[in-house]
């Protein structure tokens, strides 16, 4: 909302502004979608954002390594590797092969 300003003095209280926007505006607070800059100084905020864009970027690298395991352990086992050489090649237990195999 332009010009919506609120003030919390935790970030977890961020959106409480949901309620007010969507009580003003008269629309459902799901429909509200808020999002939080913050600014702490020109020593910070640097970190903070190479932080978040460093935590992203793990975390897409974390679904590859999942989507990559699982395949591998199907691919692996489907050639006749025992589950207990697969989970040593991809440096899990026997039975997380099983579940892999499963999904």
């Amino acid at each position: 909302m332009p010009g919506a300003i609120s003030q919390v003095k935790k970030l977890s209280e961020v959106t409480i502004i949901r309620e007010a926007i969507a009580w003003v505006e008269g629309i459902g607070e799901d429909e509200i979608e808020i999002r939080l800059v913050p600014h702490v100084d020109a020593e910070v905020d640097p970190l903070l954002a190479k932080y978040q864009a460093v935590t992203e970027q793990a975390r897409l690298l974390e679904e590859e390594r999942a989507t990559l395991q699982r395949s591998l352990a199907v691919g692996l086992t489907s050639h006749g590797v025992s589950y207990r050489d697969a989970g040593q090649l991809l440096d899990v237990s026997h039975q997380r092969v099983g579940q892999l195999v499963k999904q």
